[in-house]
């Protein structure tokens, strides 16, 4: 395993990485390369690297950890937390932290403003409207995640970086994970290497926004394969000593399907469906790509992190599961589309914010979509990479492609359009 992920780092000219595993009452935690490219100064297994989105797995513990000690109400609306904030108009009803934390809130995936204080970055942001009315859909959302984040600022009354570092890191014993990147020393860390994310380059902790606290709820975390390994274990024993077996059965449970065929998305994770759990969040952010597994039924969990953003490494997990597990894929229906599944799908939806009215058309061969507030009519294609309901459409305000997916329950006709450039209802 490990000459591996030596060997895939080298193919891919990638300067370094992490490596933690845990198999049984075995583990691995090892750093491969360096910390910089052109120097000498070698990864180590203490040596922490920046965690984008997986970040996202450490907010949503933090948050049940809080529920748990009877800090905050995952279920209440965050209407209660953050009233400065826009969390209902123009719907009925407030959303509530759980659905922050699922995407399933309706919270824009727009931000304005680079403040780097959290709660006034995201006052910059308080009028946003809601894409959908609170728990029909599911769309990714970073600032979601930085309201939600806030929202447990709030409630503790403790700065949200603080909270993730005595909630979750001490207890869990990952001494050297942080949430204050710029307080790091020189030598502690590696650098981020863009290579395929603009603006290309090299980036230390206050290079980019990676330490920004509006960043840190969506992916400010800084881990080495040591933290790895504690984070791992916490999974394998269903939440200890960090929670009881109903919060984690709370935070792990799926709670809404995503555009990841047979991966629904529980709270700061994905549940990829299968003989028994498993359990996973990858991140990727200009100079980084990461990725967490845990299998607690199989006793298996395994993370990797790189300081590049040139390659995911998508395969590693999967084969490391195939060879050390029995776990296997079950069946998945919205994988692959079925016939009259067009029907489900044609119809006039409306988008007062982004998209404006989009017509679906067509048949059984092919479908279009017409854009009547930009005057654009396009081919629907189904896409490649996605599922049953999944396709791709030339759309230029979003600067070509745009995957969309239609939102649907059972076989009932769809009920919304869902893009990272807005979501559109279905017109009655």
């Amino acid at each position: 395993m490990e000459q591996h992920f030596r060997s895939l780092l080298d193919d891919n000219n990638i300067p370094g990485g992490l490596l933690a595993v845990v198999c049984g009452t075995r583990t691995l935690a090892v750093g491969h390369g360096v910390t910089r490219q052109g120097t000498s100064n070698a990864v180590t297994s203490t040596t922490r690297f920046q965690l984008a989105s997986t970040t996202k797995t450490l907010t949503a513990l933090t948050a049940w950890r809080m529920h748990q000690q009877g800090e905050v109400d995952l279920a209440a609306p965050a209407s209660e937390l953050v009233p400065y904030m826009n969390t209902q108009s123009p719907y009925a009803r407030s959303f509530t932290v759980e659905e922050l934390l699922s995407h399933s809130a309706g919270w824009t995936t727009d931000d304005v403003g680079t403040s780097l204080d959290l709660k006034t970055h995201m006052q910059q942001n308080a009028s946003m409207q809601l894409w959908a009315e609170p728990g029909a859909v599911h769309v990714y959302s970073n600032p979601g995640y930085a309201l939600a984040g806030l929202a447990l600022q709030e409630a503790a009354g403790t700065p949200f970086a603080d909270l993730v570092e005595s909630r979750v890191f001490a207890p869990a014993g990952m001494t050297h994970a942080t949430m204050h990147g710029a307080s790091m020393t020189s030598g502690t860390y590696a650098y981020g290497h863009a290579v395929s994310w603009p603006p290309t380059g090299t980036y230390g902790p206050t290079d980019s926004y990676y330490s920004d606290p509006w960043y840190g709820p969506m992916g400010g975390a800084w881990l080495s394969a040591q933290d790895f390994v504690a984070l791992i274990n916490v999974f394998l024993a269903n939440g200890s000593p960090l929670l009881d077996t109903s919060s984690f059965t709370s935070l792990t449970t799926p709670r809404t399907r995503t555009d990841y065929p047979g991966m629904p998305y529980a709270q700061g994770l994905y549940v990829a469906e299968g003989s028994s759990r498993r359990l996973w969040h990858g991140g990727s952010v200009g100079g980084f790509l990461s990725r967490f597994e845990a299998l607690p039924d199989e006793g298996f969990g395994l993370a990797w992190v790189v300081n590049s953003d040139a390659v995911y490494l998508s395969e590693l997990a999967d084969e490391a599961i195939t060879r050390f597990t029995s776990w296997s894929y079950g069946d998945c229906p919205d994988c692959y589309p079925q016939p009259g599944d067009w029907q489900l799908h044609v119809g006039t939806y409306e988008d007062a914010i982004n998209l404006g009215t989009v017509v679906v058309s067509g048949n059984a061969s092919s479908l279009t979509a017409s854009f009547q507030d930009q005057g654009i009519t396009r081919a629907m294609t189904p896409d490649p990479y996605g599922g049953r309901d999944q396709y791709v459409v030339d759309y230029p305000p979003a600067g070509g492609e745009m995957s969309v997916m239609f939102w649907r329950e059972g076989n009932n006709p769809a009920t919304h359009i869902v893009s990272l450039w807005g979501v559109a209802a279905r017109v009655p």
